[in-house]
């Protein structure tokens, strides 16, 4: 091998080689975790708050000295969201549980009729007060 002002012959001649971008394989779609609803155990309300949770994630906190429970979440774009205290307790099978029945009143097509007539006799007076 010759050398030339101190490199081989042969580097002289050498061109820089051109990036070309390699295809790349299709890449399967990640699934994003399911939201199936972790619980865990915790002693107060501010070790629920000072928990960790991943974006897009809701957990669920049992206090266990309260009969409270906590569920965290956290949005898509990782703001967290405030966190949300819920007292239980244990029902008897035969205690009755609280109804609303609240009856609910619809108006008639005669109410709304005369509704109408109003707003329209308001509409004329206005229209008689502007000129």
């Amino acid at each position: 091998m010759l050398f030339n002002n101190g490199y081989p012959m042969n580097y002289q001649y050498m061109m820089p080689q051109m990036y070309l971008p390699q295809p790349q394989p299709p890449q399967q779609a990640q699934q994003q975790p399911q939201n199936g609803g972790s619980f865990y155990f915790v002693n107060s309300q501010k070790e629920a708050e000072e928990w960790v949770v991943g974006a897009g994630q809701t957990v669920f906190f049992f206090d266990r000295n309260t009969s409270v429970f906590y569920i965290k979440s956290v949005a898509q774009n990782g703001l967290s969201q405030p966190l949300e205290v819920y007292e239980y307790s244990q029902k008897n099978k035969n205690d009755e549980i609280e109804k609303h029945d609240d009856e609910i009143e619809f108006a008639t097509k005669e109410e709304l009729d005369q509704l109408k007539e109003q707003i329209d006799d308001l509409k004329k007076w206005r229209t008689l007060i502007d000129e």
